[in-house]
Protein backbone atom coordinates (compact mmCIF):
# COMPACT_ATOMS: atom_id res chain seq x y z
CA UNK A 1 0.00 0.00 0.00
CA UNK A 2 1.02 3.60 -0.51
CA UNK A 3 0.61 6.64 1.73
CA UNK A 4 -2.39 8.64 0.55
CA UNK A 5 -0.50 11.89 1.27
CA UNK A 6 2.89 11.34 -0.37
CA UNK A 7 2.71 7.96 -2.14
CA UNK A 8 5.54 6.44 -0.07
CA UNK A 9 5.06 2.76 0.92
CA UNK A 10 2.88 2.63 4.03
CA UNK A 11 1.97 0.03 6.64
CA UNK A 12 0.15 2.20 9.19
CA UNK A 13 -3.56 3.01 9.19
CA UNK A 14 -5.31 6.09 10.59
CA UNK A 15 -7.77 5.32 13.40
CA UNK A 16 -10.14 8.08 12.32
CA UNK A 17 -10.34 7.95 8.52
CA UNK A 18 -8.90 4.45 7.96
CA UNK A 19 -6.51 5.53 5.19
CA UNK A 20 -3.01 4.07 4.89
CA UNK A 21 -0.15 6.40 5.79
CA UNK A 22 3.62 6.23 6.08
CA UNK A 23 5.46 6.79 9.35
CA UNK A 24 6.22 10.43 8.42
CA UNK A 25 2.50 11.27 8.14
CA UNK A 26 1.34 9.27 11.19
CA UNK A 27 0.95 10.69 14.68
CA UNK A 28 1.88 7.91 17.13
CA UNK A 29 0.43 9.76 20.14
CA UNK A 30 -3.20 9.48 19.05
CA UNK A 31 -2.99 7.01 16.14
CA UNK A 32 -4.22 9.46 13.51
CA UNK A 33 -2.76 10.67 10.23
CA UNK A 34 -1.42 14.22 10.19
CA UNK A 35 -4.47 15.46 8.25
CA UNK A 36 -6.95 14.16 10.85
CA UNK A 37 -4.71 15.28 13.72
CA UNK A 38 -4.43 18.83 12.32
CA UNK A 39 -8.18 19.00 11.66
CA UNK A 40 -8.79 18.17 15.33
CA UNK A 41 -7.07 21.38 16.45
CA UNK A 42 -8.16 23.66 13.60
CA UNK A 43 -10.18 26.73 14.47
CA UNK A 44 -13.81 26.46 13.45
CA UNK A 45 -14.99 28.69 10.63
CA UNK A 46 -16.37 31.99 11.78
CA UNK A 47 -20.12 32.21 11.65
CA UNK A 48 -21.73 35.48 10.71
CA UNK A 49 -24.46 36.45 13.11
CA UNK A 50 -26.97 39.23 13.15
CA UNK A 51 -26.26 42.12 15.49
CA UNK A 52 -28.06 41.95 18.79
CA UNK A 53 -31.26 43.95 18.87
CA UNK A 54 -32.36 45.42 22.15
CA UNK A 55 -35.94 44.66 23.02
CA UNK A 56 -37.95 47.83 23.42
CA UNK A 57 -39.55 47.94 26.84
CA UNK A 58 -42.38 50.19 27.86
CA UNK A 59 -42.38 51.95 31.21
CA UNK A 60 -44.33 50.12 33.86
CA UNK A 61 -47.69 51.72 34.57
CA UNK A 62 -50.17 50.74 37.22
CA UNK A 63 -53.69 49.82 36.24
CA UNK A 64 -56.35 52.22 37.50
CA UNK A 65 -58.25 50.81 40.43
CA UNK A 66 -61.94 50.29 39.98
CA UNK A 67 -63.92 52.53 42.29
CA UNK A 68 -66.92 51.45 44.33
CA UNK A 69 -70.27 52.91 43.59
Amino acid sequence: MACYICGYPAVLKCRQCGKSVCNRHYNYDDGKCTTCHDAQFAKPATVETKPAVAIETKPMTTKPKKGRK
